[in-house]
């Protein structure tokens, strides 16, 4: 224990010199091992617009979604070592080139010779994604209100809820990582098995068993997706209401998350810094509505944007899994702020 205040900054400016000093000196010591004798240079990165894309350098991906490095960027590289860049633009947009590189390509690969400031350019592109298997055509909230009320245990198996898919994941109970990448193509009148209810006017209802569906691809579920256009808006809401129809042993939840564009990971939307959750409750016929929920601002203004309902397995080891169901489900924003096309 230092005797002395001038004993005690010594140590903290001791530190304070040695964290300040680390990362020269590890970059010191890669170089000699790997030999990158020709120095460092410091690459900047930037896009127009993060609304409208965003990049991938080496393993990072930087842009305007959480959890993503932000622009812009700027990092320090070894001459000696190419590092490869590529400009990925969001669905409704495309990639036209870059600022402070003469190249039309949307990928690089840069041998830093020097200091290098660049900058992807997107644009709008006129045509609207169209949808597929997975991922729905998105509806454009300019249009109006957003509002999903019920779905027949009629509709044929392989069809959706307008802007809709169901999705299941490979594995059985899959929790909140698990991927969803198989679509969900069986009827949805099915009264045993793994399987997706339709309610007529009370929505739907999602239950995992041992079992997968007895028709359609083998899988479990799962997640709702709804595709949306939000160009031009800020301020978007949505309210959904969900219920525990069927206790059972294991606990499963409803998470509400989101993403940009059809690929990545999907967010999980926060109120107060807490995420939107809806957990199997003990008793049956508890309902929960979630009213005026403001979706984050990343969302504002974009061409294409998926919100997704996660049927996800928390807990227990043994027994049948509850029976959960969605409903009056509305999405809506409030004011336009922003030039279509911007």
């Amino acid at each position: 224990m230092p005797e002395t205040t001038t004993s005690w900054n010594s140590h903290v400016n001791s530190m304070r010199n040695f964290v300040n000093n680390r990362p020269t000196q590890m970059r010191n010591h890669v170089a000699n091992k790997f030999q990158f004798h020709n120095g460092t240079a410091n690459l900047s990165l930037d896009v127009n617009n993060s609304s409208m894309g965003y990049l991938q350098l080496n393993s990072l991906t930087l842009g305007a979604n959480p959890g993503w490095e932000a622009l812009p960027f700027t990092g320090i590289y070894f001459k000696d070592n190419p590092v490869s860049l590529r400009a990925i633009a969001n669905p409704g947009y495309r990639f036209i080139g870059w600022i402070g590189i003469e190249s039309s390509s949307d990928s690089l690969h840069l041998a830093l010779s020097t200091d290098l400031q660049i900058s992807a350019v997107f644009e709008p592109d006129e045509q609207d994604f169209e949808g597929d298997a997975l991922n729905p055509e998105p509806y454009n909230l300019n249009l109006g209100p957003y509002s999903f009320l019920g779905f027949s245990p009629d509709s044929p198996a392989g069809t959706y809820p307008p802007n809709m898919r169901f999705l299941m994941a490979a594995g059985g109970d899959p929790n909140l990582n698990a991927e969803m990448t198989i679509a969900y193509d069986s009827p949805y009148n099915l009264e045993s098995r793994t399987r997706i209810e339709g309610l007529a006017y009370d929505g739907i209802a999602m239950v995992n068993t041992g079992n997968p569906p007895s028709t359609g691809s083998a899988g479990y579920l799962g997640a709702m997706v709804l595709g949306l256009k939000t160009t031009g808006l800020s301020d978007v809401k949505l309210s959904f209401t969900a219920e525990t129809m069927e206790v059972n042993s294991r606990i499963y939840g409803i998470a509400l998350q989101y993403r940009i564009g059809t690929e990545g990971l999907f967010s999980d939307v926060l109120i107060d810094d807490e995420p939107v959750r809806y957990i199997r409750n003990e008793q049956a016929g508890h309902r929960q509505t979630f009213f005026g929920i403001p979706l984050p601002a990343v969302l504002n203004n974009q061409a294409y944007v998926q919100l997704r309902w996660k049927y996800y397995y928390i807990s227990g080891s043994s027994g049948a899994r509850p029976k959960l169901r969605l409903d009056d489900i509305f999405v809506y924003a409030n004011i336009t702020i922003f030039p279509l096309g911007c």
